[in-house]
């Protein structure tokens, strides 16, 4: 088959590989990448493992013949160009769906930012007012040592008694400068915690996330649609360790679903809410947990809510695709999204 194939005009690469199908496969789109990709097996066992691994098309047969091997390179190529359409257009919804959780983030962000903003502009006027007499007083001396007079005793005492009127305390400007300080520190925190979503999400490389602090920022974002009557229970392990994963992809997932969660309480009038953030770890899998005291789904449509355009009605205003979207990256980033209600 090699000695066929392997030169022919539409670019065929062909491998013979040993070992389970699922690995190979796997491997050989490690290296290969995302063109299309078939394999040729014995048993049917052996070719649905294959295309669960990621193969665009798999045959088994028994016996090789040039016929069967076009076909099979040609429903290869027509099932990689469905697939990377697919990919395309799901690229694009996730695209979506990142923009309209950023939107919800915008306008928690601007008051967010506006606090300690208002702070800083409030105490750089006392600053000005503290300091105006201390600047006219450097001003005349300034004037005096110009004309080259020296000031008499009278107009020394008048000058003092005017610059005395700036700072009460000696160490009041500074303790003002130091309120200013931290609210910029504040301002650059908030803005470094919007930065996780600034980055292109097209081919982002995997890293090691703390999960921890990704969820402590996204909840700071948040924090204005968290109302008095709500408890927040961050119930996170101490042993958790980082994950290999794409950071933005995992922010957009966890963004979605604790505005979600914090939508949902908003539909219950009670005086108090709970919504509760867990995180856990075992030998295999890391384990984020979000429980909201909302009034749940209904069980003919819970089994329905990772459905495209499914909506519900703190959603009636957008596509319906959060869940979808949300659980396909999940899944893509070797993760998934699952869901239990209570109505």
């Amino acid at each position: 088959v090699a000695s066929r194939f392997e030169h022919a005009e539409r670019g065929v690469i062909v491998q013979v590989l040993s070992g389970r199908v699922d690995a190979c496969v796997r491997e050989l789109r490690q290296t290969l990448g995302p063109g299309p990709m078939a394999v040729l097996v014995a048993t049917e066992p052996a070719a649905l493992d294959a295309l669960a691994a990621g193969a665009d098309e798999a045959l088994a047969v028994s016996e090789v013949d040039e016929a069967s091997i076009l076909l099979l390179l040609d429903r290869a190529r027509l099932r990689g160009e469905v697939r990377r359409q697919q990919e395309q257009r799901f690229a694009s919804l996730a695209q979506l769906e990142k923009l309209s959780a950023l939107g919800t983030l915008v306008a928690g962000v601007a008051h967010e930012i506006n606090n300690p903003l208002t702070g800083a502009m409030l105490s750089l006027e006392m600053l000005k007012n503290e300091l105006e007499p201390l600047y006219d007083g450097a001003a005349r001396l300034r004037s005096l040592a110009t004309e080259g007079r020296t000031p008499t005793l009278e107009e020394v005492r008048t000058l003092a008694l005017r610059m005395r009127g700036g700072s009460t305390y000696p160490t009041l400007a500074r303790e003002i400068v130091s309120d200013v300080f931290r609210a910029c520190e504040s301002i650059a925190e908030i803005v470094k915690d919007l930065c996780i979503y600034a980055r292109a999400q097209e081919n982002e490389p995997r890293e090691l996330v703390d999960l921890r602090s990704l969820l402590e920022k996204i909840m700071r974002l948040l924090s204005r649609d968290v109302g008095p009557n709500v408890h927040i229970v961050r119930d996170f392990a101490q042993d958790v360790p980082l994950v290999l994963a794409q950071r933005t992809r995992l922010t957009q997932v966890l963004t979605s679903l604790l505005a979600n969660a914090l939508h949902a309480i908003r539909e219950v009038p009670r005086d108090m809410h709970r919504l509760r953030v867990a995180l856990r770890a075992d030998d295999e899998v890391v384990t984020i947990t979000v429980e909201d005291t909302g009034p749940g789904i209904p069980p003919d449509t819970v089994e329905r809510i990772f459905d495209p355009f499914v909506t519900t009605p703190r959603d009636a205003a957008g596509a319906g695709l959060s869940l979808s979207v949300s659980r396909s990256i999940m899944r893509s980033i070797g993760g998934d999204l699952m869901v239990e209600s209570v109505h």
